[in-house]
């Protein structure tokens, strides 16, 4: 999967646009998080690449993909489930 699609895809489920994910801001952070752990599981980028593509450190890429693996919100899991199922039905 292409990045930009799952960037798209992510976008989308959370209703903001372009470079709105790369802006700080608790409206902004669960589509960072799961932008950043679907990039990792679909598109196997590395947490550096992620960072620079959702605006975050790659500590913090990390960090926020083992939130949404371990312990995600209600609003992280259901965004999660909108966008796999986009995905696999692409």
């Amino acid at each position: 999967m292409k990045p930009d699609a799952v960037l798209r895809e992510a976008e989308s489920c959370f209703g903001i646009k372009g470079e709105e994910i790369r802006r700080r801001g608790q409206k902004y952070t669960d589509a960072r998080y799961v932008a950043s752990f679907s990039l990792r599981r679909h598109c196997l980028m590395s947490l550096r690449v992620i960072g620079e593509r959702v605006g975050l450190h790659y500590s913090a890429v990390g960090n926020a993909i083992g939130q949404v693996r371990d312990r995600p919100t209600a609003s992280q899991t259901s965004a999660l489930r909108a966008l796999e199922e986009k995905i696999t039905n692409r």
